[in-house]
């Protein structure tokens, strides 16, 4: 994965930045120009930064986890600090959607999440801690269905400052909003769709005055019990509780054989518990399901370097390099520590 960062004069679209040479510079300015910071006070000082994309005329979408602790909101765009009039919010799906009537700026145009597909490139952006604007080049690694449109797992890292920044496709639409990562489960960063907001855009129903949003957390922060099965997953992978990972994977593939991501996790289970033989049907499925499920590759290379069989790395390595580079280095740093870690005969 490449991350750069974006100075005031929009630096990065010099001769020497690889990303822009592969990329229509205008198309980053056009994406750079619809990101804004956002800063919040809540009524205990607690201060909260975070970022923002402009979505229509006077209209800022952003995540509620960076908003809902404060009745002052105030939006930073071109040197100038405006106050947010109005917020209408989805609390369970952590979207909230700024109202800044004088907000003068060019809206990012809207896509659908529902048009992603595993493998896609996408571009996330964001304020670097609040302050420095940056974005990631990565690839889409896990869509999971979640009324009417998926939720987006990819490749492209944010840290907290970046909440509510802008995930795009590389058309420039705008996708997703960066809303939260996983710690301790490798490149496991998540977007809310822009789906769930859309029809907010041509309507001035359920916007009301700022003010403290404190009657439920967003879907990740949610018990476990509470949550959708892929973050019980990921909560259980990162856990290494492998034998309820594995209860969990067999009853979701049973309700959705259909799904590569449950096949896959199924297949974890196995590969947690030292069962490769077993593991490898099931990440044959999921790789049979969905071709450009990287991480399914990955896993299938560990399982055929475990099991000695080296023309199927090979093979299996050459297909990763091909649907997500950054996870084929990634493969390469593990069969080195691999082998090294391995007893000489």
């Amino acid at each position: 994965m490449r991350r750069f960062l974006l100075s005031a004069c929009f630096a990065l679209f010099s001769a020497q930045t690889v990303l822009a040479v592969e990329f229509d510079r205008a198309l980053f300015m056009r994406m750079a120009m619809t990101t804004v910071r956002i800063e919040a006070l809540a009524p205990d000082n607690h201060y909260n930064m975070g970022t923002g994309v402009i979505v229509a005329p006077g209209r800022v979408v952003t995540s509620c986890h960076v908003t809902g602790p404060a009745p002052l909101i105030r939006v930073l765009y071109s040197g100038l600090r405006l106050t947010v009039r109005k917020q209408r919010h989805d609390i369970h799906n952590d979207l909230c959607m700024l109202e800044v009537p004088e907000l003068e700026g060019v809206p990012a145009e809207v896509g659908s999440s529902s048009t992603l597909h595993v493998g896609d490139r996408v571009i996330a952006m964001g304020f670097t801690g609040g302050y420095e604007l940056q974005f990631a080049d990565g690839v889409v690694r896990g869509l999971y269905p979640d009324a009417g449109a998926p939720v987006i797992k990819s490749s492209t890292a944010f840290n907290s400052g970046s909440s509510g920044g802008g995930l795009f496709d590389a058309e420039g639409k705008l996708v997703g909003i960066l809303t939260f990562r996983l710690r301790g489960t490798g490149d496991c960063y998540y977007s809310m769709p822009v789906d769930h907001f859309k029809t907010w855009l041509g309507s001035s129903d359920g916007f009301v005055e700022p003010t403290l949003l404190n009657a439920e957390v967003p879907v990740w922060q949610a018990p476990y019990e509470k949550q959708p099965l892929f973050l019980q997953a990921a909560f259980l992978e990162l856990v290494k509780d492998w034998s309820k990972l594995q209860m969990l994977a067999n009853d979701w593939t049973h309700q959705d054989p259909g799904s590569a991501v449950a096949w896959l996790t199924l297949g974890k289970a196995y590969a947690g518990m030292h069962a490769t033989q077993d593991s490898i049907p099931p990440f044959q499925k999921a790789t049979d399901l969905e071709p450009q499920l990287g991480e399914a590759w990955y896993e299938l290379a560990l399982a055929a370097q475990s099991s000695g069989h080296d023309e199927e790395l090979v093979s299996i390595r050459q297909k990763l390099e091909v649907i997500d580079p950054d996870l084929a280095l990634q493969l390469d740093s593990k069969l080195s520590l691999l082998t090294e870690a391995k007893p000489q005969k």
